[in-house]
């Protein structure tokens, strides 16, 4: 058998404009779009810290919850790349995903 270990993450709102010293908030959606489960899942940002977390596993064709990450007091434009790693349990094999918002 073939087996096709994928991953993608969502950012939402893609684009947001917060007044300058105010919060704003990202939704972040991670889904195991693949046909083997993941483990060891890595979710990072560099430019918002309160968007990495650490999963365990997710199945095959399942999603997490969705989850807030927050920059307080903006002060000026935030690029935020999350970056999604897994290792596909069955297979050892790395998968990655990537998405963008930007403040």
């Amino acid at each position: 058998d073939i087996v096709n270990p994928r991953i993608e993450v969502t950012i939402t709102p893609p684009i947001q404009t917060v007044i300058k010293g105010t919060t704003a908030v990202f939704t972040v959606v991670i889904k195991n779009t693949g046909d083997v489960a993941l483990s060891n899942l890595q979710v990072t940002s560099a430019k918002v810290p309160d968007c990495n977390r650490t999963f365990a596993s997710l199945a095959a064709g399942a999603t997490l919850p969705a989850y807030a990450c927050v920059v307080t007091n903006v002060s000026q434009r935030i690029d935020n790349k999350v970056v999604v790693n897994a290792v596909a349990t069955e297979t050892g094999t790395l998968v990655q995903a990537d998405a963008e918002a930007v403040i």
